[in-house]
This record gives C-alpha cells, structure tokens and sequence, in this order.
C-alpha cells in the first residue's frame, strides 16, 4: 500500500468533485454533463467512475453507499461485474458491449449515454488498469473526451480519436454503456 492510500484510509476520503473543468470542446462537440471526480488512491477508479454516471442519473446519490456497493480491493480495484452490479442497484441500466466502433459511439453518445471504458496498459488482451468515462465525442478532426483522469487539476481530457484507439483504449472496442431507469 503505498503512501496515498494510506492518506486516503485514514481521511476516508475516497474521491474529490471536479475543481477544474478542461477538455470542454467546440461548435464541432458532442458532450454529455456528466460529472468526474478525482480518485485519491490507487485502486478506486471503478468506484469514481462509476459514481461520475450513477451522479449523471441520480444526482442526489451518496458517494459512500456507492463505494460499498462496489467495494474495490487495494492493489487490484474491481472489474466490469462489481461496477455494473453497483449501478443497477442504485437504478442505472448498463449493457457490455464489445466490437464498438467510431460510428457506435457517436450514435450512444448522441442518444444521452455515457460509457465506462477501460484505459490502459499496453497489452491488448489485458484489461485496461485504469476506469475512465467516454462522456463525448467531436468531429472535424475526429476526437473523444474523458474523464476520471487521475489528476487532481486536470480530470477531463480531449484525445484524436486515432490516439485514443491505439494508444489510450484497452480492451478496444469494450464499453459499459449506461442510462437511467
């Protein structure tokens, strides 16, 4: 466990609201309001995330009784079932997909839905290490917007979509598309 972890157990502070809004796009921007936070350990990105799109649809939620419901473990975090198990039981819908492509997330973030995607790690057949929030795209050049980045300055980012696919997406073309019930 290392040094922030420990500061983030003993304050039990888990996750901190945005303090700095980047990555706000153009006329040429598609973006969904969906809020981020910042993690302050190291395993709690699924949490975090996930709170971002429970908040979206539930902006009255308790950020705690989200954490226990996703109960991440130190040093490992949490995969796609504890994440999805904790929206839907705080009433957000979520369906997997696999095989998205450019034109997929176009058309589900043009219909109001924020995805949890996996960051990460450069290994195609691992699972990303990091939870981030695909919460828009643009066009002209082509582009995606993140958020859950673990900065506590900068939790938004913009990336060309070519970087995002090669480079920053993991497993590519796998997403936790949600919606509220």
């Amino acid at each position: 466990m290392n040094c922030l972890d420990q500061l983030s157990d003993w304050t039990g502070v888990k996750a901190i609201p945005e303090t700095w809004c980047s990555a706000e796009g153009d006329e040429n921007s598609i973006l969904l309001d969906v809020p981020s936070y910042c993690q302050t350990d190291s395993y709690s990105c699924g949490a975090t995330a996930g709170f971002a799109v429970l908040k979206t649809f539930k902006p009255r939620a308790n950020f705690d009784k989200f954490y226990a419901a996703v109960r991440p473990f130190p040093n490992e975090g949490c995969g796609p079932r504890r994440v999805t198990a904790a929206l839907e039981k705080f009433g957000v819908g979520v369906s997997y997909k696999k095989n998205l492509t450019w034109d997929d997330i176009c058309k589900i973030i043009d219909s109001g839905f924020p995805m949890l995607i996996g960051t990460g790690k450069e290994d195609p057949k691992l699972q990303g290490d990091h939870w981030s929030v695909l919460y828009g795209y643009a066009v002209k050049p082509d582009r995606v917007f993140l958020s859950n980045q673990v900065s506590l300055l900068n939790q938004r980012i913009e990336l060309r979509r070519s970087n995002f696919e090669k480079a920053w997406w993991n497993p590519v073309g796998k997403a936790l598309v949600c919606w509220g019930k």
